[in-house]
C-alpha cells in the first residue's frame, strides 16, 4: 500500500502532495502504526516497497509523521540485519536505496547489507549494483 501511495504522490507537485497529506494525516498516522505491527510478517521485498513508498511520500519530513517513520525505519534496521542475508540482489539494492533516499544512517544495517552483497556480487544486475553502490 505504501508503494502505491508513494507512487501516486510522487507524481504530484509538492504543493498538491502537502495538501493531500494534510487532509489525510490522521489516516496516514494510523496506517504507519498498523504497518509497524505487521513488519515481522513482511518479506524483504515488501519491506523495501514499504520503505520506498514512505520515502516517496515525504512523510519522514513532516513533523506530524516523522517520529512514526523514524520508529519504522529503526525497527526495519534492527530486525532486517538478519533478513538481508537471504535477500536477492535486487531486493538488497532496493532496501538499501530506500534507506539512503530517506537519509537513514544506520551503520550496522548498511554493514549487514554490504556483507550480504559480497557473497552475491556476481549475481547483481548492472542497475542493482549501481543502486547498491549509490546507497552505500
Amino acid at each position: 500500500l505504501w508503494h502505491i501511495i508513494g507512487g501516486q504522490l510522487g507524481g504530484c507537485d509538492s504543493k498538491e502532495r502537502l495538501l493531500w497529506i494534510a487532509e489525510n494525516v490522521s489516516i496516514l498516522k494510523q496506517l504507519l502504526k498498523h504497518t509497524q505491527t505487521q513488519l515481522v510478517s513482511c518479506d524483504v521485498r515488501e519491506l523495501s516497497d514499504i520503505l520506498g513508498g514512505l520515502t516517496q511520500c515525504g512523510l519522514r519530513n513532516l513533523p506530524q509523521c516523522a517520529p512514526l517513520c523514524e520508529q519504522l525505519f529503526d525497527e526495519v534496521a534492527e530486525h532486517g540485519k538478519e533478513r538481508v542475508k537471504r535477500c536477492t540482489p535486487h531486493n538488497l539494492a532496493s532496501l538499501a536505496i530506500a534507506f539512503a533516499k530517506a537519509e537513514i544512517h544506520s551503520q550496522s544495517f548498511f554493514r549487514a547489507v554490504a556483507d550480504a552483497a559480497k557473497s552475491h556480487v556476481r549475481d547483481f544486475s548492472c542497475q542493482s549494483l549501481a543502486n547498491l553502490s549509490w546507497a552505500l
